[in-house]
């Protein structure tokens, strides 16, 4: 399926009534997923009770279909290096322990880096051998960008 959006060719005319209406409804659908993603969250199971984020650190379901989709075993299991082979649900852990570990600023980028050892395999790290590691990248407002698993703390990974 292609996803390319071709823009509708400009007539030369310019309906401003109808141009709000598609803002305000397309306003209306993101905070209807907004709280879909925010909801979908608290369905994973966790052990320490239910998933609740520090205010200060943003982790989302857009985000974790994101690791999901580059970084989960079972989704492209031809390619086997920086994947997970844990449930979803213990990445998603694992994400939120991180918060408590200093990030490392990653050099000419907005972003820093955690790293945090599961202290158990989680995954396979850069050479396709078995990991304990993870790192979680995260923008400079601590919002979380990616994570997957690595062999050592390497910031240019």
């Amino acid at each position: 399926m292609n996803n390319a959006f071709t823009p509708p060719a400009f007539t030369g005319y310019f309906d401003e009534k109808k141009f709000i209406d598609a803002i305000m409804c397309f306003a209306k659908m993101r905070n209807s997923l907004n709280t879909l993603s925010h909801n979908l969250m608290y369905q994973l199971p966790r052990a320490a009770g239910p998933w609740t984020s520090p205010s200060d650190y943003h982790f989302t379901a857009y985000c974790l279909e994101v690791i999901l989709r580059r970084h989960y075993a079972p989704f492209k299991p031809s390619l086997q290096t920086l994947k997970f082979t844990i449930p979803p649900s213990e990445i998603a852990e694992l994400i939120f322990q991180a918060h408590q570990l200093p990030a490392e600023p990653i050099v000419k980028v907005c972003s820093y880096n955690r790293f945090l050892d599961a202290g158990r395999i989680i995954g396979r790290d850069e050479n396709g051998k078995d990991s304990s590691l993870i790192k979680i990248v995260v923008d400079n407002n601590n919002w979380v960008q990616t994570a997957y698993p690595v062999s050592a703390p390497i910031s240019n990974l």
